[in-house]
């Protein structure tokens, strides 16, 4: 779940397992094998993390040229083989 700056994981039950900051909005949220966690923490980033909230992996979407404005970032998944497919 995303809500009220905050990205949060819940089990079955409804209890909460996880929360970091996150003060923009996530459009998507994977657990990982090692319970490391593929999501984003802004519209213009992808970001991996462990359950602490430290930040192993980070994608920063920037303009090309001639482009100049803002670049966000609508989907991502984790591909076989451990590549990260980011659809800016």
């Amino acid at each position: 779940a995303q809500d009220r700056g905050h990205i949060a994981l819940f089990d079955r039950a409804g209890t909460l397992e996880w929360k970091v900051p996150c003060p923009g909005v996530a459009h998507d949220l994977h657990v990982l094998p090692g319970e490391v966690i593929l999501t984003q923490t802004d519209p213009t980033n992808v970001v991996e993390m462990d359950r602490t909230g430290k930040v192993l992996w980070r994608w920063d979407a920037r303009p090309k040229a001639p482009y100049a404005d803002r670049v966000e970032i609508h989907g991502f998944q984790r591909l076989p083989g451990g590549v990260t497919m980011i659809a800016e």
